[in-house]
């Protein structure tokens, strides 16, 4: 999003909150990009906002999501550099850094990789990844498989 110079807002499954309707008026945004699936943002809050709608970018699952994301904005904003981060619900806002760092951002799981990020990785030949969060959030050995992956 940063690298793009495009904002993230949030929405709830079943409504835009007041502060992103206010925010969309105010920024003058007129078209998005809506991340996950129906399951996430309902087509009616979708529709709701009133916008202009790039096709919906989303996966099975929010690892899959991450992975669609790539794929889908990887001209835009290159691979040279990635970040991976950890997809489990108390380490997402490390995810967050990734994008406020311009870099496209693939979710792991703490102790692996799922196989959609791997292919992500390996696919667009990252040249560098940061790795956002401890040792906690990412083991070594997870460290190591994302070695292996991006440089497959």
């Amino acid at each position: 999003a940063a690298r793009l110079n495009r904002p993230i807002l949030w929405v709830s499954r079943d409504s835009g909150p007041t502060g992103t309707t206010t925010a969309l008026k105010a920024l003058s945004i007129a078209g998005a990009t809506v991340v996950g699936g129906t399951g996430v943002i309902s087509e009616t809050t979708r529709l709701g906002l009133n916008l202009a709608s790039e096709p919906r970018v989303a996966g099975v699952d929010r690892f899959a999501t991450a992975a669609a994301v790539s794929q889908a904005f990887s001209a835009l904003v290159g691979t040279e550099t990635m970040a991976v981060a950890s997809g489990l619900e108390g380490n997402l806002i490390d995810a967050l850094a990734g994008g406020a760092m311009g870099r496209l951002t693939l979710l792991v799981n703490p102790t692996s990789v799922p196989t959609v990020a791997q292919a992500q990785l390996a696919a667009k030949a990252a040249g560098q990844v940061y790795v956002l969060g401890g040792p906690g959030a990412v083991t070594t050995a997870t460290l190591r498989s994302v070695f292996v992956a991006s440089n497959s």
